[in-house]
Parts: C-alpha cells; structure tokens; sequence
C-alpha cells in the first residue's frame, strides 16, 4: 500500500486520529463555549481530504484554507484569553479570597476553566 505524499499517517490511523481530535474538541466547545475548538475541529478533519484529493490545485486550495482557520483558531484564543483575563478580574474583586486549607483536587484543578 503506498501512502500519500500529504497526508500525515495511512488512512486508517489517520481515520482514527481525526475521530479522537474532533470528539475531545468537540467535548472542549460544548464545555467552555469557545470559537476555536470548532475551527480545530474543521482543520484537523480537512486534512482527511488529502487522501481523496491529490491534485495540486485541490492541495493549494487546502493549504490556503488551512492558513485561514489557522489564523482564525488564534484569533479566537486571543479573545477567549483576553475575556478569561476580565471574568477573572471581576471574580476575584467580587468574591474574598477563601482559605487554602493545604488540600488540592488535582482532578477538579486539571478539567477546570480557570487559566
């Protein structure tokens, strides 16, 4: 079986990663409600596309929709960053600080949407 000159893995493992990349990120959209999980998810499934299309033409398109989103994806983290920073702030006037009892859930501090 010969591979693709642009795809990254063979079809299957290929197949396989995209399915995993698109449920996490779709699990990361659903949760913190930020533009750029999407834009991942289109990115990384385009790829796919790669293995049906090898003409030049298609790959240029590709690559130029690629830089698209990829501009996107950091525009949006620009702004979900930038608005974490503010909701932070007002959290932290609004609220004491409570107690560090010394106890940490590193599980609860992992999935958290805290920076």
């Amino acid at each position: 079986m010969v591979n693709n000159i642009y795809a990254p893995f063979p079809l299957p493992i290929h197949i396989t990663f995209c399915v995993f990349a698109t449920i996490l990120y779709a699990v990361q959209f659903y949760r913190k409600k930020h533009n750029h999980y999407f834009y991942l998810i289109l990115a990384i499934d385009m790829t796919i596309l790669t293995h049906f299309y090898t003409q030049s033409v298609f790959i240029t398109s590709l690559a130029a929709a690629e830089t698209i989103l990829l501009i996107m994806i950091f525009t949006s983290m620009i702004k979900a960053s930038r608005k974490n920073k503010i909701l932070e702030k007002n959290r932290q006037n609004a609220v004491p600080p409570q107690e560090d009892n010394g106890k940490h859930d590193f599980i609860d501090e992992a999935f958290s949407d805290k920076p």
